[in-house]
């Protein structure tokens, strides 16, 4: 008598999450740069200096210049979200409403998600012209309850966008939270 093998239906294996989006890789051999508050923290290059910023924000730029020269910039801006808003995509969404609105001969180059440490982002490059300079501007939206970040690097559009790009990616992937 032949008995036909039995199979016993295996366990159900949860599924490690993937982070959703390309990891972006912190900055290294800068100068951490930690808000008034102690809310968060960046790093931006060694010889990046300081700009005007309100209180709860951080504003830097290349040294050498003015704000009015060309360069690089970074500014790290937040701001309590109202309850409409629950997640990184609306944020994003909502942000991208304001810089259409807000800017002439804006152009999207890319809407893509990505990961800060643990955090899901939205990064949004975009042309636009600031004043009288074309510029590239390059922006990460990140959601922490209640409360939305938009870091942005800006550069100018006739030098090396490329280098910008990564460097941008690089300025966001450092942003932490200093928790204890």
């Amino acid at each position: 008598m032949t008995t036909e093998p039995t199979t016993e239906p295996l366990p159900a294996v949860e599924a490690t999450p993937v982070p959703e989006g390309q990891i972006l890789p912190p900055l290294e051999d800068g100068q951490q740069v930690t808000a008034a508050d102690r809310r968060y923290a960046i790093e931006v290059p060694e010889f990046w200096v300081r700009g005007t910023a309100p209180p709860d924000d951080i504003a830097f730029r290349e040294s050498g210049g003015t704000p009015a020269d060309d360069g690089f910039a970074y500014r790290v801006t937040r701001e309590s979200l109202p309850q409409s808003i629950a997640n990184v995509d609306e944020y994003a969404a909502f942000r991208q409403t304001t810089m259409q609105d807000g800017f002439e001969d804006v152009e999207t180059l890319s809407f893509d998600p990505v990961r800060v440490a643990d955090m899901q982002g939205i990064r949004a490059v975009y042309t636009t012209v600031i004043g009288a300079e074309s510029v590239l501007v390059h922006q990460v939206y990140l959601v922490d309850g209640q409360t939305g970040f938009v870091l942005t690097g800006n550069a100018p559009l006739d030098g090396d966008t490329d280098a910008a790009r990564e460097l941008f990616d690089r300025i966001a992937g450092s942003f932490s939270f200093p928790r204890g």
